[in-house]
């Protein structure tokens, strides 16, 4: 069994070691590449409306190991997804999907932990806990479980075939009504 929990940034903080090394193992990375996402996050949680919801093994007081994690915030004119998402939609399509958007900037559950429905079940609490219209994420292309995932929970795609700055990688950018 596993436990979901909202984390302050003070968890977060004392917790970036470990986080780093869910982030390696979710997206099968080095530990220097996992390491700038940490400093992303760090500068993340003083973002409008930020959420972080960790899954940790164990019941009630969920004491165990860190099993996966879910971040996002509400996305503003001058920071960058926001923009280069803007940059590639239609004006309407921005206005539609950009205007009070709560963005999910990232998800992961390690890979001896997947199949157990802990991302469902890390989706589905930070989604209940939103006031956003919209949500919008980018995930990598292709039918992932992540894929699956989003579909089932009603995402659609805004964008396929999408490239971010300095990345050969392939995105598709979704959108969720709220």
């Amino acid at each position: 069994m596993s436990t979901i929990r909202a984390w302050s940034p003070a968890m977060i903080a004392i917790s970036g070691e470990e986080i780093q090394a869910v982030f390696a193992d979710a997206f099968v990375m080095s530990a220097d590449e996992a390491g700038r996402f940490v400093g992303h996050l760090a500068a993340h949680v003083t973002r409008r409306d930020f959420r972080f919801l960790a899954a940790r093994e164990g019941e009630e007081g969920g004491d165990g190991p860190l099993l996966g994690f879910i971040y996002g915030y509400t996305g503003e004119p001058g920071q960058w997804f926001h923009d280069h998402i803007r940059a590639a939609l239609t004006q309407e399509m921005a206005e539609q999907w950009l205007t009070d958007a709560y963005e999910i900037v990232e998800f992961g559950v390690r890979p001896e932990a997947q199949g157990r429905g802990i991302g469902g079940r890390l989706h589905d609490a930070l989604i209940r806990s939103l006031t956003s219209h919209t949500a919008i994420l980018s995930t990598r292309q292709g039918d992932t479980a992540a894929m699956r995932l989003y579909r089932r929970r009603g995402w659609r795609p805004l964008l396929t075939d999408h490239r971010f700055p300095s990345s050969a990688t392939l995105y598709t950018i979704m959108g969720l009504d709220l």
